[in-house]
């Protein structure tokens, strides 16, 4: 009698999915069909931005809709009042293999704000990719990356 009210459930439970629109076995990506992408800023010798910067990063998958937001001025907090630690993180990402857009914008103090830079990836499962965002775009371009396995 169990073995038939758990097989009950899990119909009931599969029709309510479907209806509401996710397939069965549907979930998360697993590690498998993951990759990491890491956000680092331009290495600009020791120097800071008296005005500061403001830096947000957005993360897209191949439809366009957004998997997340970053804001790197409300999640890098300095550590030991040492305002390099701002300037040296790191932000690791965990996205869906395949296509992925990476778009950041940047808001140099005074400065006007930067056109969003969008940095397009296609990282197969398990490989990693490292954006470095450069705070003066011309002429190297936006950003750079470097593809690791």
């Amino acid at each position: 009698m169990r073995g038939l009210l758990s097989m009950v459930l899990v119909l009931v439970t599969t029709s309510l999915l479907a209806a509401c629109g996710v397939p069965a076995g549907a979930g998360g990506p697993t590690e498998e069909e993951e990759a990491t992408v890491r956000i680092r800023l331009e290495d600009i010798g020791g120097d800071v931005f008296i005005e500061g910067f403001h830096l947000e990063v957005e993360f897209r998958d191949a439809g366009g809709e957004v998997l997340s937001v970053y804001d790197w001025n409300d999640d890098i907090v300095e550590a030991d009042d040492d305002i390099r630690a701002f300037y040296e993180a790191e932000h690791v990402e965990q996205v869906p293999a395949g296509p992925v857009t990476v778009i950041t914008r940047m808001h140099l103090g005074m400065e006007q704000p930067q056109p969003p830079c969008r940095t397009q990836l296609d990282l197969a499962p398990g490989a990693e990719a490292v954006v470095t965002v450069r705070f003066h775009p011309e002429p190297a371009g936006c950003a750079s990356v470097e593809l690791g396995d």
